[in-house]
């Protein structure tokens, strides 16, 4: 909530519930830093666990009217809490947390300047357009790589804090609890950020869009 608040004052937003870009979280670390999530915690909200269901089964509209009820459900409480500016104690700790350089990756070199960032132990955070199927992942963490034509239900970032070559995949944390994947982690396959999918029924080549965005590197080098 501390990053989410900085992010959308950088884009001058700070009142709405609204998406915001992952490279403004990164400007957001280097100039005001990170508090503790003690210090500022994420509000506890109710999202009927019915949504799972419908996301597994339902279209797009479907799902989307689903999500739109909920956050409706929980205006009140969602307001109050994007509404509250960080507490004195927050800022004072988030200024011993600041990151001092950070860089953008991309996969022109495929994996190659993805890894070596994790094998030098610097986390990676990136975005990406999140599959049906992402949200049923199981309690093992293992996210199967999807076909491309499967729905997909906006962006999100996540944080990648290493990988495995015998399993072909990186280990990834979420931000959805202990309760997503393997107590918040999950296993997304080297195919799937490299992969494309399809934005529309027709499958033409330029209906392709990259699974994954916007790579960004926490380093001191």
């Amino acid at each position: 909530m501390f990053i989410y608040y900085n992010e959308r004052v950088i884009e001058g937003k700070v009142d709405l519930n609204a998406p915001v870009f992952i490279r403004n979280g990164i400007k957001s670390l280097f100039k005001n830093g990170i508090c503790s999530e003690v210090s500022w915690p994420y509000p506890e909200t109710t999202f009927p666990k019915s949504i799972k269901d419908i996301i597994r089964t339902g279209s797009v509209a479907e799902i989307t009217a689903a999500i739109a009820k909920a956050l409706k459900d929980n205006e009140t409480e969602l307001h109050a809490a994007i509404s509250q500016i960080p507490s004195v104690q927050a800022l004072t700790q988030a200024k011993k947390h600041i990151i001092t350089r950070y860089c953008k990756l991309t996969l022109d070199n495929g994996l190659i300047d993805f890894k070596l960032s994790l094998s030098k132990g610097f986390p990676v955070i990136f975005g990406m357009m999140v599959p049906r199927s992402f949200y049923l992942t199981p309690a093992n963490g293992v996210f199967t790589l999807p076909p491309p034509d499967e729905i997909r239900l906006g962006g999100h970032a996540l944080l990648a804090v290493g990988y495995d070559d015998n399993k072909q995949h990186f280990i990834v944390r979420n931000s959805w609890g202990e309760e997503f994947g393997d107590k918040g982690y999950c296993y997304i396959p080297y195919d799937f950020f490299t992969g494309k999918y399809q934005t529309s029924q027709t499958g033409q080549i330029k209906d392709l869009q990259d699974n994954t965005f916007s790579f960004w590197c926490l380093t001191h080098e």
